[in-house]
């Protein structure tokens, strides 16, 4: 996966060796990101296990930051791009793992333990449900590599700010308690950064590098 971003290197270098770290990190993003919805809903898992695996994503970040400069200094024939979008993506995927364990700290931070108002659970629920469906899209997409069409990964994103709309509503109402407004208000916000984060890499190989990250209509400057 991820070899539409790199083509001109017949053997195999340290870039190579970057993709295959790649699906690794892509996989260990999702995994810890099922883990971490659990716990801001519910209050499940234990911290510890996000903690452990937001130290491997970080080693698997260093390791291609270390093989692209490898590769950079090495190669006689660099691919620049491919090195450089590797390094947005991966950005992209450190940013997923530090939300995601933060994620799991927001009932403590705040002092909710008790179960949420059912529409707002609902909310959360179908905000987290979006975002597991971005992470195989944005994965495919990569394979894609660049289209003219917008992805679906950025409609899942859109549905998940209808949804972030409408539990901010539901916060608004007196009988929801300050611990838990406050809980399920950072973690709606936590979750729109996570798939802020996901449509970014599901949308590089539609964007040049100079604009990757960056929302349409978001510079001055627009060609």
């Amino acid at each position: 996966m991820f070899k539409n971003l790199y083509d001109a290197i017949k053997k195999k270098d340290m870039l190579d060796v970057s993709y295959e770290i790649m699906d690794n990190l892509h996989e260990q993003t999702y995994e810890m990101f099922k883990m971490a919805s659990k716990c801001a809903i519910s209050g499940e898992v234990p911290e510890e296990d996000l903690i452990k695996m937001d130290k491997e994503i970080n080693y698997m970040v260093q390791m291609i930051r270390k093989n692209v400069l490898e590769h950079f200094s090495l190669s006689s024939t660099p691919n620049l791009h491919a090195g450089l979008v590797l390094i947005s993506l991966i950005i992209d995927y450190e940013r997923i793992g530090d939300y995601t364990k933060a994620l799991c700290r927001i009932r403590n931070n705040f002092h909710f333990s008790g179960d949420l108002d059912p529409e707002i659970r609902e909310n959360l629920e179908k905000m987290a449900e979006a975002i597991l469906k971005m992470f195989p899209e944005a994965y495919s997409n990569i394979e894609e590599s660049y289209s003219s069409k917008t992805p679906k990964i950025t409609s899942f994103e859109e549905n998940l700010k209808e949804e972030h709309r409408e539990l901010r509503e539901n916060i608004l109402q007196d009988y929801i308690g300050k611990n838990q407004a406050l809980s399920a208000a950072v973690a709606a916000s936590q979750l729109r950064r996570i798939a802020g984060h996901l449509d970014n890499i599901g949308t590089a190989g539609t964007r040049p590098f100079p604009k990757l990250g960056f929302k349409p209509g978001a510079s001055s400057f627009e060609d």
